[in-house]
């Protein structure tokens, strides 16, 4: 597969290798990313099936074809790119959501354009959300208009006693948080499941599913997932560690060809993006009993 050329600045955008996996029948594509890229927080999906990935320092989008290896755009969030703590980026209606730690919702509309885009500066509206959590980990509803935010940490005592995982919904047409939407995930047998002491979401994705949909969670600083019949009280359906190649992954998306897309910071070095297909076995542990259908977004 052919890597794409240099991006703004010179940059290097992608360079193709395979991971080492002689068990498997499939290989995963791992995809080394810019510099630019090196602290990687979050992936979406647009409707044509483009990656958008985001890093934590400022609002600079990398737009690529996770399939080639190529560099579709490159653009910012104003001139310069705005600043701030991003933890999590998300596509819904034509629409690219970005989101900082502390709550400030930035969206854009970058428009079907591969290349008029790239290197360009994007007008954006900005919206503070009274979320009362640190939040890592932005993805939209497949069935209504709204995202939804997950909590690292909670900063209310109550739920910190819990220890739940938080998750707050925010509507894109009425530009609010939903009251009374907020989920709490009990996380006693998530803990026991993964043999960890604790589950700090770093990223997540819904996964259309008959009927309903899956929740799935990934945890950068344990390297675990999780997965989660949705529902107005969602429920633990499996969960696990991640292979320990992932250094420490920030960003997931499913394709509607049912690959799942993970993505690592780099610690120090280059951060990779790693494609595992559909019949590869960690794709199938994580919809293992899952009566599952990928649907068009």
């Amino acid at each position: 597969m052919p890597a794409c050329g240099a991006t703004e600045g010179g940059e290097v955008a992608i360079n193709q290798s395979t991971t080492d996996s002689s068990s498997e029948t499939v290989k995963v594509v791992r995809w080394k990313l810019p510099k630019a890229l090196r602290e990687v927080s979050g992936l979406a999906l647009d409707s044509q099936g483009s990656v958008f990935a985001v890093a934590d320092e400022e609002a600079r989008v990398f737009k690529l074809d996770a399939v080639t290896g190529e560099m579709l755009a490159v653009f910012s969030l104003g001139r310069p790119a705005l600043r701030g703590d991003f933890e999590g980026i998300a596509w819904l209606n034509d629409w690219l959501y970005l989101i900082t730690s502390d709550g400030v919702l930035l969206r854009t509309q970058p428009g079907l354009s591969d290349t008029a885009i790239d290197g360009t500066a994007l007008n954006f509206e900005r919206f503070e959300l009274a979320t009362q959590c640190e939040i890592e980990g932005l993805t939209e509803d497949l069935e209504n208009p709204w995202l939804w935010i997950a909590c690292k940490e909670v900063t209310d005592s109550e739920a910190k006693a819990s220890e739940a995982l938080r998750l707050y919904a925010w509507d894109t047409a009425q530009k609010t948080l939903v009251a009374g939407a907020t989920r709490e995930l009990p996380t006693q047998r998530l803990l026991e499941l993964t043999d960890q002491k604790r589950f700090k979401p770093s990223g997540l994705s819904f996964i259309p599913a008959d009927p309903g949909a899956i929740l799935l969670i990934i945890s950068g600083a344990q390297r675990a997932w999780s997965t989660w019949r949705w529902s107005a009280e969602p429920a633990l359906v499996a969960a696990g560690r991640l292979p320990k190649a992932h250094r420490q992954p920030e960003g997931v998306a499913v394709t509607q060809a049912g690959e799942l897309l993970l993505a690592d910071e780099g610690k120090g070095k280059a951060a990779r993006l790693r494609v595992y297909p559909k019949g590869h076995s960690l794709v199938a542990e994580i919809l293992e009993a899952i009566d599952w259908r990928l649907l068009n977004r």
